[in-house]
């Protein structure tokens, strides 16, 4: 009887964070962050979406994962990965030409490089 609660109370813990609001409902971008801990951005939309500039939840448009948490295996709905030279903010509301290096960063990522064209410069060390 013991192991069943501690599951039971184990899968508690273990769920994804992410919203709840699906396309179509009302969202607000002021409630994007990063988790903190794991700076994984959270917004109030689900996992297949995010919230755009109208405050509803939108279809993603891009995707930074090859297998993204959210989709049916072999699902259709799956959004492409951005080409080179691109790529997919943490809202992955659409692809985005590479910035920078010295530009301004998205929501709390100043301190990497995940936005800036200093991640994907090709140098000899390698």
């Amino acid at each position: 009887m013991l192991l069943p609660i501690t599951l039971l109370s184990f899968s508690l813990f273990v769920s994804v964070q992410a919203g709840s609001q699906t396309r179509g409902q009302n969202c607000s971008t002021s409630s994007n962050r990063l988790q903190i801990g794991t700076y994984q951005f959270w917004s109030e939309c689900d996992t297949v979406t995010f919230c755009n500039s109208s405050g509803l939840c939108d279809l993603k448009g891009c995707r930074k994962d090859d297998f993204p948490f959210g989709y049916p295996q072999d699902s259709d709905s799956i959004p492409p990965k951005c080409p080179k030279g691109q790529f997919c903010p943490d809202e992955e509301d659409a692809c985005q030409p590479l910035l920078a290096v010295s530009s301004p960063c998205q929501l709390n990522r100043d301190g990497e490089r995940s936005c800036c064209a200093q991640k994907y410069v090709k140098t000899d060390h390698f």
